[in-house]
């Protein structure tokens, strides 16, 4: 598909953000709001390149990413979200996660999402246990941008925003036996197993963080 001419700065922007679209490219929000023509296309080239960058080397620049509270507004679009069918099974889908916490206010869990360009694409769960443990769950990235570092991402930079809120205590959670991906990943992060905290098919793992 080939960008489309136009006349007038404004049409051109329109067009060229109807190409954009529908070629795939998410484009910020500023863009989207902004009203004069060479700024939003401005916007808009800089969301091909980063496109193109994704496309072409893999991983997503740190600073394209952020993980931040969910709110009402997140939500639906974080119900959109899928993994890869393979993962489908060890993976409860958000919607699952929006009902426990609808259904069961009295003992919530703190959710993440975790944005690209200010887009959802991923989440997790955060849930203390006890003084010295917190529940890692629910944790997943749109199978749309896998592969490109940002779980690996999200897991550490959750690590630290424990460890800045002086938190020194274990990180625990739960993965099932059937998934060795999984396993592997967790491990190459510093956990170990954990039995006391296996439940049927899933096997506890749990880390230290430094005190």
């Amino acid at each position: 598909m080939t960008a489309p001419l136009a006349t007038t700065p404004t049409d051109q922007a329109d067009r060229f953000f109807s190409w954009l679209r529908a070629v795939g490219v998410v484009l910020p929000s500023c863009a989207i709001k902004q009203n004069q023509p060479g700024e939003r296309l401005r916007v808009a080239h800089t969301a091909l390149a980063a496109a193109a960058a994704d496309r072409d080397c893999g991983a997503v620049a740190p600073e394209r990413l952020a993980l931040v509270p969910v709110t009402q507004q997140h939500w639906p679009t974080l119900c959109r979200l899928r993994v890869r069918p393979e993962q489908e099974p060890f993976v409860p889908p958000p919607l699952a996660v929006l009902r426990a916490q609808t259904f069961d206010p009295a003992n919530p869990s703190d959710v993440f999402a975790i944005e690209l360009d200010g887009r959802p694409i991923g989440m997790f769960t955060s849930k203390p246990r006890r003084p010295n443990l917190v529940w890692f769950a629910h944790f997943l990235v749109d199978q749309s941008v896998q592969g490109r570092g940002i779980g690996r991402w999200a897991f550490q930079s959750y690590l630290n925003m424990l460890a800045r809120a002086g938190f020194r205590g274990n990180v625990g959670l739960n993965v099932h036996r059937d998934n060795p991906a999984v396993i592997q990943f967790y491990s190459e992060q510093g956990f170990s197993f954990d039995p006391t905290n296996d439940v049927g098919e899933h096997l506890g793992m749990q880390v230290t963080l430094p005190g």
